[in-house]
């Protein structure tokens, strides 16, 4: 019988919740004993919080002090020189790629402070596979292009479609907007006409011809 594919946690050098620690623990215990777990340059950092170790180190080691490195000396390396053509955050993208992961994961994505530019090539980074999500407390992301993408949720979050094609055509199923579902909305690379869409059911989907980044967010009572 084949194996099934390993589900990867990737813990990327981004802003992380630290007032929310028990959502990374949760993730790493969910994901099982059979998934890999991955830190990438400063994501071990989280490591060092919640005092678990991962599978493999990936990246530079730049942006991550000796003395953390220290503690995690036994803990298998893919160390990269500074002078490199890939960020941190894609090489380690690639490398589960190539080792034929199933569902991949990204954390510690978002911007840490004067590091914009790596927070929208972490989002452009999901075009690299079909099964990569972006993923922080209350958010995940994922691309579709020429595809269909799902969501599991709650009445009231939000789903947002971001175009990166020239122009896309969505269809949505479970979400109040358009008012007739099934109904093609179309939209252009630069419009906002399909962001704030909302849950009216647990499970949506959302097809999409064209390249698109999907967002949902969890509802927020005010």
């Amino acid at each position: 019988m084949e194996k099934a594919a390993r589900s990867c946690l990737v813990f990327l050098n981004g802003k992380y919740d630290l007032s929310n620690m028990r959502y990374y623990l949760d993730e790493i215990r969910n994901a099982g004993t059979e998934a890999r777990v991955i830190a990438v340059d400063g994501g071990l950092r989280i490591f060092d919080h919640l005092r678990l170790v991962p599978d493999l180190i990936v990246g530079d080691l730049d942006s991550v002090e000796n003395e953390i490195l220290s503690r995690f000396a036994d803990v298998p390396r893919r160390q990269f020189d500074r002078d490199k053509d890939l960020t941190d955050g894609e090489l380690a993208v690639r490398i589960v790629l190539e080792e034929d992961a199933g569902a991949v994961s990204l954390y510690g994505w978002e911007a840490k402070e004067g590091e914009v530019d790596h927070m929208f090539g972490n989002a452009l980074l999901l075009f690299l596979g079909t099964n990569l999500t972006l993923r922080s407390p209350g958010i995940e992301v994922r691309a579709a292009a020429d595809s269909g993408v799902f969501f599991s949720g709650v009445v009231g979050d939000r789903l947002s479609v971001v175009p990166l094609s020239c122009q896309i055509e969505v269809k949505y199923r479970g979400c109040r907007f358009p008012l007739i579902e099934g109904e093609v909305v179309t939209s252009a690379f630069g419009e906002t006409r399909t962001l704030r869409n909302e849950f009216m059911k647990t499970q949506v989907e959302v097809q999409i011809k064209g390249k698109a980044l999907v967002i949902h967010q969890a509802f927020q009572r005010p």
